[in-house]
């Protein structure tokens, strides 16, 4: 299992980021329930300085836009390279 998906029911979706949806990797789950017990083998997936949900989200928040600056830079890159080549037309 990947994680809990928590949606609101009347709502319609559309894509992208929405405060009406959230997701919870399982060893999250005793944070926000404190009465559900989960298997060891989910909390072992916990990374070793995991504090708490908050922080977890904030990490992987910050590893995203980091790995989208690195696409960005690759790509921006790749563009300058094309724009360099010099277009030649035989006729």
């Amino acid at each position: 299992m990947d994680g809990v998906l928590f949606y609101h029911g009347d709502v319609s979706y559309r894509r992208g980021s929405t405060p009406l949806v959230g997701w919870l990797k399982p060893y999250m789950l005793p944070e926000w329930f404190p009465s559900v017990s989960v298997h060891p083998a989910y909390l072992s997936e916990m990374s070793s300085d995991y504090k708490d949900y908050l922080s977890d989200i904030q990490r992987y928040k910050e590893a995203t836009r980091m790995y989208s600056a690195s696409f960005r830079n690759s790509k921006d890159k790749k563009l300058t390279k094309t724009e360099d080549v010099e277009m030649t037309s035989y006729s």
